[in-house]
Formats: structure tokens, sequence, C-alpha cells
């Protein structure tokens, strides 16, 4: 069995994703136990930080179990808004957290042409470059892997925008957003296609082969 803590916020416990994950993949074979240490808003030097609720929180459940991977989730806009932030609160994690491989999980812009998107006085473009560098360079600092969710996101939105991703809020993901998440954290860590996957009841089946289809293409760069 691979065991997988995931660390982050929102973006990661929306839809109960890890949760999600792990059943999908135990479906498909891939034998995966998730754990979550998520609180709504954190940035990871929230966790890396010993005096706050999460951090405490952190260091109880890290000496728990021998864990395979460690995903590490920033609050949304913070990598691409202070990328040293970031990068800084990813070592001082490792520092905490010797062993076990780091995931980045590459999250998205917000939704384009919405005043959430506006609220960060930046384009969707810039946003999605910003986030897609510095989760790379954390990557490749750490040997880390990189699960491109948000290169996802900015596909669909190119390619077929009328498969809305995003919750009404503009930046949270709705289901598909998170079964699209599932998808590529499954294929990078299994080395399994995303294409065995099966589609969870309240998902559209062609919504779901699209996103199963795009996942093994990026996955497959």
């Amino acid at each position: 069995m691979k065991r997988v803590l995931f660390i982050g916020n929102s973006f990661t416990y929306f839809n109960d994703m890890p949760l999600l994950f792990e059943q999908l993949a135990n479906d498909a074979g891939f034998d995966v136990h998730a754990v979550s240490v998520t609180k709504g808003g954190w940035y990871l030097h929230q966790f890396a930080d010993p005096e706050n609720d999460m951090g405490k929180e952190l260091r109880s459940v890290y000496p728990r179990h021998q864990w395979d991977y460690i995903v590490l989730q920033d609050q949304s806009f913070n990598p691409a808004g202070d990328p040293e932030d970031f990068l800084a609160s990813v070592r001082s994690l490792r520092a905490l957290m010797p062993q076990g491989r780091f995931v980045f999980y590459q999250t998205w812009p917000y939704e384009p042409n919405t005043a959430k998107l506006a609220s960060v006085k930046t384009s969707y473009d810039d946003m999605y470059a910003g986030l897609r560098d510095a989760y790379t360079q954390a990557a490749r600092e750490h040997d880390g892997l990189l699960v491109p969710v948000g290169d996802g996101f900015h596909l669909v939105w190119q390619r077929k925008p009328e498969l809305s991703l995003y919750m009404p809020d503009a930046f949270h993901p709705n289901l598909a957003g998170s079964y699209l998440a599932a998808c590529l954290f499954f294929g990078c860590l299994s080395g399994i296609s995303p294409l065995t996957l099966s589609t969870p009841k309240k998902l559209d089946e062609s919504k779901a082969k699209y996103l199963r289809e795009l996942a093994q293409e990026l996955i497959s760069r």
C-alpha cells in the first residue's frame, strides 16, 4: 500500500478530492491510502509554523506513518504573488518532514473575466504562468513530482470553455475540477493510465471521459 499525505486548503478538500482519488485508485487496482491535513485559506508557511493549530496537527500526523508521498498545495494565489514565500515554506516543510517524496499540486488561476480574478490585479494567463513556474521550480529543487492540475484547467478553458471546472465563486473546483485533479494524481503517482478510471455517480459520463483523456494527454507529455 502507498500512503499519501495531503497538506493544503479548500482547493484540496473541496469535493473531498483526496478520498475521491483514493477510491478511484483502489477501484483501479492501485492500493493507496490518503490522509489530509487541511484548513480553508491556509498558507504553507502556516503549516510550517509550530505555534499554530495546523502546524501542531501536522507535527502530530506526520510521525504516524512512513509516507510514500507528501502533497503540498499553497494558498491559491501565493505561489504566483509571492513565489519566494512559497519556496521558503517548502524548504521549511522539507526540513520538518525529511521522509516521503514531495508532490506539488499545481493549482489553477481564478476564472477569467470575474471579480475574483480582478481582485488580485493580474490576468488569467499571468496568474496561470506564475503558479506553473513556482510549482515547477519547487519540484525541481526538491526532486519532487509535479501534478499539472493547473495545466488541465488552462487547457479546458482554451479548448472547451463550456465545460466549467469552477464553482460559482469563480475559484473553487466543482466536482468536474476535483475529478480532473484526482485523475492526474492517480496517473502521476501510479504510473497507470487514468483512462482506466471509473466515473463518479454525480458526474456526467461524457464529461468524465473527456477529463480522463485530457489527464492522459498531460501525463504523456
